[in-house]
């Protein structure tokens, strides 16, 4: 995903803990002064907003579903636990909310990277797999020295249908997610000074368990090149797993039915 520039804001109504009905849809003021300075923005853009005064904004999408989802992450991003979720009120400066919307309480909210409330917004990804990892380890050592490349090592295609559109993501106090899409994907990881993330333009699985990610590159453009994980087990949504650098160092994630990158609600 490439965005040219996004902006976010959010403010607090007085109704901090609301029910589920309908909303007469109104901005506050501040949602009000918000959107006016966002239909002054160029390229894909989105403006969403919650009842309860959060509201969330892009612009400079590649195209007007990116730009929908990155503002209700935005929007969502600012909220509470029971106040109500958030609706697009404008793509691409026309508005698309209509003057009453039914309205939904939020009863379990996930902002990035908070791994605890996850499994409870996202719901786990069901699928059993086992490794080898006498022989992913020899794959992975294959491939660092250069005796096979990537179009060598062997696909599975059960395991990278498992991980396909989902988020693994590590149990610990600074957890971090790899995010896998049809082609590419994304790592994110928690740090001191706030979100790492890292991108990836292609990635493979093979029956062994050995998962590749190629030509890793940093959010600001820098590259990392190649890294490889090997996935020991996956059972009921969790998974065990270790970087082949450390292949003996054994990980505990949770595989994830939906995209972590996102701020998102249930």
């Amino acid at each position: 995903m490439r965005c040219l520039c996004v902006v976010l804001a959010a403010s607090f109504g007085s109704a901090a803990v609301a029910q589920s009905g309908e909303w007469t849809v109104v901005l506050n003021k501040k949602q009000a002064a918000s959107y006016e300075e966002h239909k002054t923005r160029t390229g894909h853009k989105a403006f969403a907003l919650s009842p309860d005064g959060a509201w969330g904004r892009s612009h400079g999408f590649e195209t007007p579903a990116m730009a929908q989802t990155r503002a209700l992450s935005f929007c969502r991003s600012f909220m509470r636990a029971k106040q109500r979720d958030c609706i697009v009120f404008s793509i691409d400066g026309k508005r698309v909310a209509p003057a009453v919307v039914p309205t939904k309480k939020v009863t379990a909210l996930y902002k990035p990277i908070h791994a605890k409330n996850a499994a409870a917004v996202f719901g786990l990804a069901f699928g059993d797999f086992t490794g080898n990892k006498t022989k992913a380890k020899a794959e992975a050592a294959a491939f660092a020295s250069g005796t096979i490349d990537k179009d060598g090592l062997q696909r599975s295609a059960r395991l990278e249908d498992l991980l396909r559109g989902r988020s693994l993501m590590t149990k610990t106090n600074k957890p971090f997610f790899l995010w896998f899409s049809e082609t590419g994907g994304e790592q994110n990881g928690r740090a001191s000074s706030g979100i790492l993330v890292s991108h990836f333009a292609s990635w493979i699985a093979t029956p062994n368990g050995l998962v590749c990610m190629f030509d890793a590159f940093w959010d600001n453009g820098n590259p990392i090149g190649d890294r490889c994980l090997y996935i020991d087990s996956i059972a009921n949504g969790q998974v065990r797993f270790a970087w082949t650098s450390s292949i003996g160092r054994s990980h505990k994630a949770q595989l994830l039915q939906g995209d972590a990158r996102f701020a998102a609600v249930r």
